[in-house]
């Protein structure tokens, strides 16, 4: 009720009017997409990620270490 007050205010009487009799219409005819999205699961192999996840801990060692990868002598 607070947020329909404060939105009145602001916007004027009409335009508020307007916009309660648009979604008291649209009410049924809007589709509820989360609940959509929510049935259709997908699994998804997680070991790429746990093998970036050990590569990134590694990184921050070397963060802490205060090496970076220009000072190796390493070939890119």
């Amino acid at each position: 009720k607070q947020t329909a007050n404060n939105c009145h205010a602001c916007l004027g009487a009409t335009t508020f009017e307007q916009l309660q009799i648009m979604k008291f219409a649209w009410r049924s005819k809007t589709m509820d997409i989360a609940a959509i999205n929510s049935q259709h699961v997908e699994e998804i192999n997680i070991e790429p990620f746990q093998e970036l996840l050990g590569e990134d801990r590694d990184f921050e060692g070397w963060d802490k270490d205060g090496l970076f990868v220009d000072d190796l002598d390493v070939d890119i």
